[in-house]
């Protein structure tokens, strides 16, 4: 009977994830619960509590914006007051950039009292591969005004090549973006066009073609292209998001051009 009770507060909880309902969810959460996702999307997390934890679901809405779940295994045991729960999970859906979505998950999760305390995701992180990869990881040389070409998109980069845990990347910009920080140093090299890095607290930097900036970790900035269109390589450890936990509908999914 408790494992019924159990499940059904789980579906509930995922029904509201797939709504976009976020308040219904988070009230399924202790406020000392810790979040850790292992997968790829750039949604890795590790042990979030409080406003991280919104933060990060607002970041995987933003991401996958259509979601369809579907629970195939599920198991609990263990009292009330300390439930273990473990289930194996199917998720469709859409991508911000319309790209159909399929993946899979084991769930675990410790739950007292009826509040979740501690979740583990384990996503199947090869599922991004395919629909994000629109050609294979470059064996040779790479043709920048190519690739750039290739961009129909403003702030949704595009992954050129990998050096060891860093990624470089192209991207097209056009006006405001928004106010963001990460938890790493984000290189930014003008190619082509006029951009202004707003620092919070900082005085702003203007960058032309062939300057670049580091923007130390945790800086909060937000870059502006205000005079038309500007190209730009960014360098950066591999799964950064580019709105970093701000969320929103700027939020781009990895993908290499």
């Amino acid at each position: 009977m408790l494992n019924v009770f159990v499940r059904r507060n789980y579906l509930t909880a995922l029904r509201a994830l797939e709504d976009g309902d976020l308040d219904t969810l988070l009230k399924n959460f202790g406020p000392e619960c810790e979040l850790t996702y292992v997968g790829g999307g750039g949604l890795r997390a590790h042990r979030l509590t409080g406003r991280d934890l919104r933060q990060w679901f607002e970041r995987y809405i933003g991401v996958v914006v259509e979601r369809r779940v579907q629970v195939t295994r599920f198991a609990s045991s263990g009292p009330l007051w300390r439930r273990q729960v473990a289930a194996h999970v199917l998720i469709s859906g859409r991508l911000a950039d319309g790209t159909a979505y399929r993946s899979q998950f084991s769930h675990f999760l410790l739950v007292r009292n009826g509040r979740i305390v501690d979740d583990l995701v384990l996503e199947d992180a090869a599922a991004w591969a395919a629909p994000h990869a629109s050609t294979a990881p470059p064996q040779g040389a790479v043709d920048l005004a190519a690739k750039l070409a290739t961009i129909d998109r403003h702030w949704s980069p595009g992954i050129v090549a990998e050096a060891n845990d860093w990624q470089l990347k192209l991207v097209k910009v056009s006006g405001t973006f928004v106010w963001h920080d990460h938890e790493v140093d984000e290189v930014f090299l003008v190619l082509s066009g006029r951009l202004t890095i707003e620092l919070e607290g900082r005085d702003d930097v203007p960058l032309g073609p062939g300057e670049l900036l580091v923007v130390p970790r945790g800086a909060r900035h937000r870059p502006v292209a205000g005079d038309g269109e500007c190209a730009i390589m960014l360098i950066e450890p591999r799964g950064v998001v580019n709105t970093g936990n701000a969320g929103g509908e700027l939020t781009a999914p990895e993908r290499w051009l």
